[in-house]
């Protein structure tokens, strides 16, 4: 009896096998796509991306981190909307298809990742903006290694070979997407907004102090996933464009500034006196003095990031933008919390555009009519990476002029330049308004962490737009607790409670201090005879 049991037994799963192979072969002959990771199926679906390539139809895919992902201004902007928004202008009646793969916090290795996963949708044209996010903890090549080393990742790359398996999950995501149509996904910033430390900037774990051996371990690790997309697109005859990363060097200061060396005593004795002799003269705009005093502070050790921070601003007052920028360079190269690509990254595409191994798009360039001095920062790029709408639009106008002198599409001589639009009547086009603008620095507000100075100020940009939204008043409440303004922020408080009740208690949920404080005031103005 059990031998006949397991005799049929055997027989089912012989026949489930059997039946899952020629289910497999059907969905192959239909010719169904192997799987990716949720995130891409969710763009092929959201941007109506199909299997079989119509005839006649240009596939342009634009592959990155967060600046091309649109940061807080997505999904109604970013650089891949204003590209697809010229494409239009200038290819009337064409067939172009342009597909947005930019992911917030993405990496090179799954950038990498994301282009051999895509090749089968048969790209014209991959275009890629990376190098930013090299030094973050989850991007790091020992982060990624041991991630891919678990046996859930292993077994997900597994079934993605399953045409089967992937048509039965993309399904499943369809369904999710129709459940959730209205959440937002992939958003910038914090759910909460009275928050301290979010994202968290000073652990050590974030920090990866430039040359030391952390640091140039994904240094290399950067270059070997820009090889493996290199040799994937030659591989499969698709040109690839990489654009050259861009930063703000003029507006942000470093995360977290370091000595690189150790100083004897007596110099750090000397190098401290001069530095905060400076930053006191700097604060009372003594410029001159202060000049003076960092010069001396620099001469004793050029490596902290924030001393060079200063002196490129002073020299940028003093209209010496050449001085200016190399000292704005090595704020950025000295960070010792990377946020944003460093020289040695940036050095990297320029050997490779040198060596004929890439197609070159230096980013930079295209923001030089509209930025002052000519070193990048605001109103371009409004904190430390991220493309202002306008800055979005640059970037876009100059990419599409670099695609048609390559005439990828079409020769540069059947591009109808002269049907350009103008900004405004393209961003009517993309849906942009004020709720667009104010929903960007809400976003940026949560995404500056411990820079409380800027959260106050994009708190204030956002109450411009809309003064009497609980959210921007509450923004702008928590800015100025943060930055020590505490009368006024409870004077904020007060008038929520009046206003908006549900939003002070939300306030008092996430910030219990704040109840405190908030309830010490009212007692007080009630003891006064004042309204509270």
């Amino acid at each position: 009896m059990l031998r006949k049991s397991l005799v049929l037994t055997f027989q089912a799963l012989l026949s489930t096998c059997f039946l899952l192979l020629v289910l497999e072969a059907a969905c192959y002959m239909l010719g169904l796509p192997q799987g990716a990771s949720d995130f891409i199926e969710r763009a092929n679906i959201n941007q109506h991306l199909t299997y079989r390539k119509p005839a006649g139809q240009f596939r342009i895919f634009v592959y990155g981190e967060s600046t091309v992902h649109g940061a807080g201004y997505a999904p109604t902007s970013s650089p891949v909307k204003w590209l697809d928004a010229y494409l239009k202008d200038f290819l009337p009646g064409r067939d172009i298809k342009v597909v947005n793969y930019g992911r917030l916090g993405a990496g090179s290795a799954f950038i990498a990742q994301a282009f051999l996963d895509t090749l089968q949708f048969k790209p014209d044209l991959a275009i890629f903006y990376l190098g930013h996010n090299t030094f973050y903890l989850e991007n790091r090549v020992a982060t990624v290694n041991e991630i891919n080393a678990k046996f859930t990742s292993r077994f997900k790359l597994w079934l993605h070979k399953s045409r089967l398996v992937s048509a039965i999950v993309r399904e499943v995501i369809k369904v999710k997407i129709r459940r959730h149509s209205a959440k937002p996904t992939d958003v910038m910033g914090t759910a909460v907004i009275e928050t301290i430390i979010s994202p968290e900037e000073n652990g050590k774990d974030k920090i990866a102090l430039p040359g030391s051996p952390l640091y140039q371990e994904n240094v290399q690790f950067f270059k070997g996933n820009i090889e493996k997309i290199i040799g994937a697109g030659k591989e499969a005859h698709v040109p690839v464009l990489f654009m050259k990363p861009v930063c703000n060097l003029k507006n942000y200061p470093p995360n977290i500034s370091v000595h690189f060396r150790n100083l004897t005593g007596g110099e750090l004795e000397a190098w401290d006196k001069f530095y905060r002799e400076g930053l006191a003269a700097a604060k009372e705009k003594d410029d001159f003095r202060a000049l003076d005093l960092f010069e001396k502070a620099y001469a004793i050790d050029p490596s902290y990031a924030d001393l060079s921070f200063h002196l490129g601003q002073l020299y940028f007052k003093r209209g010496d933008l050449g001085e200016a920028r190399d000292f704005f360079e090595q704020a950025r190269d000295h960070d010792a919390v990377i946020r944003r690509a460093p020289k040695d990254i940036l050095n990297y595409f320029d050997e490779l555009h040198s060596q004929g191994e890439i197609h070159y798009f230096d980013t930079e360039k295209s923001f030089l009519s509209r930025t002052p001095g000519g070193i990048p920062g605001w109103p371009l790029i409004e904190d430390n990476v991220h493309f202002s709408i306008k800055g979005q639009a640059l970037a876009a106008r100059a990419l599409a002029d670099e695609i048609a002198s390559r005439s990828w599409i079409a020769p540069r001589s059947e591009w109808r330049f002269h049907r350009e639009r103008s900004d405004e009547e393209i961003k009517r086009d993309l849906g942009i308004t004020d709720k667009t603008l104010f929903l960007n620095y809400c976003s940026v507000f949560g995404y500056m962490g411990r820079r409380f100075d800027e959260r106050l100020e994009f708190a204030q940009k956002a109450i411009a737009l809309f003064p009497d939204n609980p959210t921007a008043l509450r923004q702008l409440a928590w800015g100025y607790w943060l930055t020590g303004d505490k009368a006024k922020a409870l004077a904020i408080y007060r008038s929520l409670s009046k206003k908006y009740p549900d939003a002070l208690e939300a306030a008092f949920r996430a910030q219990p201090e704040l109840r405190t404080s908030y309830e010490a005031v009212v007692l007080k103005a009630s003891n006064f005879g004042e309204t509270p």
